[in-house]
């Protein structure tokens, strides 16, 4: 967010940023959303340091059964 000033970042909690990493990743290859390389690199580094884990697989099963597409970086 801009409020005219400096601008805010916020980054995810150490235990949710490889779900998000993933999540993006999958944007990316699959809409072709645009981000930089360093984004790319540093989403690769949280997907490594935080595994899938149990929530993800059953999210991502729950996911493929309603919208028959898995996300190809939790699998």
């Amino acid at each position: 967010m801009y409020d005219g000033g400096k601008p805010r970042v916020t980054e995810s909690r150490d235990k949710v940023r490889g779900d998000a990493a993933r999540i993006w990743l999958y944007m990316v290859e699959t809409y072709k959303v645009k981000i930089t390389p360093a984004q790319r690199k540093m989403f690769e580094e949280w997907s490594a340091a935080d595994p899938v884990d149990d929530f993800e697989r059953l999210r991502d099963t729950r996911i493929n059964a309603a919208q028959g597409n898995r996300n190809p970086f939790v699998n």
